[in-house]
């Protein structure tokens, strides 16, 4: 098969609520100002951005760059997966954020303007990333999830439910959907298992991070650095409600482990199930996708990002 030298572009028109047209009709004025050669196609749903990675790879693209938020980074990047799991090819990858959170490209620092963001794509070099994978049963099937962010088991997972949930096309905000069901929602019993660490008892959420931030700036796992082969872990145990609210400003700047209800480590692989009878619903890159028991694993250096930051991230 003949290997295309121009890039392959995944628009998903429904990104930030249809925003994501508008900032590639930007983005393709600079493209075209500069002559790049490339293919668009637009996606009609969910998983289809998956799809048309999969195709783009079939049809010869090596370079292929998605316009949208997390969640189709995540399909985009699980298309990445397949296509590697058939051949092993190299596939260069960048993400034009045009979402709502855009919490991978927060962590990669790629500009939200598409001036800026194109220059800073002609500097990027491609690095290595690693990526998360989620096993876990859905309907007696085992399924395998492959996450670029983060992977969340408990009260984030309950608050995505709760917003995909909500009205078609309004604008989800997690703060105050976060704080308005915490009314309701009750630690859960579970146990967690690591070679580092194994504990049991109630809990919030346990987040695993191969990049910091998540929830539109949220820094849960600070301590996660994307390339080390390490799942950053942040569990979040049974504290008073009050405690929590009083202490949101920590989740924006990296000081949740001043908590002393909270625990962190790193680890490759982690095991977490619920015990005595209780619910722990499981996301992953800001999408609810089933619910525990589950195991988390690294896949080392899979990614090859374009990333317009040559420093540790």
């Amino acid at each position: 098969m003949e290997r295309k030298k121009g890039w392959y572009i995944i628009i998903n028109p429904r990104a930030g609520s249809g925003r994501a047209v508008q900032k590639w009709k930007q983005l393709k004025a600079q493209l075209d100002g500069k002559g790049w050669k490339y293919e668009v196609a637009f996606t009609k749903g969910r998983t289809h951005a998956r799809h048309l990675t999969i195709q783009a790879a079939e049809k010869g693209h090596r370079k292929i760059i998605a316009v949208g938020g997390d969640g189709t980074n995540n399909e985009a990047i699980n298309g990445i997966v397949e296509v590697r799991k058939r051949e092993k090819i190299d596939l260069q990858y960048a993400l034009f954020p045009a979402g709502y959170g855009n919490d991978f490209a927060r962590h990669f620092k790629y500009p939200l303007k598409p001036a800026a963001w194109l220059r800073a794509l002609e500097t990027a070099e491609v690095r290595r990333q690693d990526l998360g994978m989620v096993e876990f049963q859905k309907n007696g099937s085992a399924i395998e999830r492959y996450f670029a962010n983060a992977a969340g088991v408990g009260y984030d997972a309950h608050v995505i439910r709760s917003i995909d949930k909500g009205i078609k096309g309004k604008k989800p905000k997690f703060l105050s959907t976060a704080i308005r069901e915490l009314r309701n929602f009750l630690p859960q019993p579970s146990l967690i298992q690591s070679v580092e660490n194994e504990q049991s008892g109630k809990i919030y959420l346990m987040i695993a991070g191969i990049c910091k931030f998540a929830g539109k700036g949220m820094q849960l796992v600070p301590h996660a650095i994307s390339n080390d082969g390490l799942l950053a872990i942040t569990v979040v145990k049974e504290l008073p409600k009050w405690k929590i609210i009083f202490n949101l400003p920590k989740l924006y700047t990296g000081k949740i482990h001043q908590l002393k209800e909270t625990e962190h480590w790193q680890t490759s692989s982690i095991l977490i199930e619920p015990i005595e009878g209780s619910s722990l619903l499981l996301e992953v890159d800001g999408e609810w996708i089933g619910s525990a028991p589950c195991r988390i694993v690294t896949v080392p250096d899979f990614l090859h990002l374009l990333c317009p930051t040559s420093k540790k991230v």
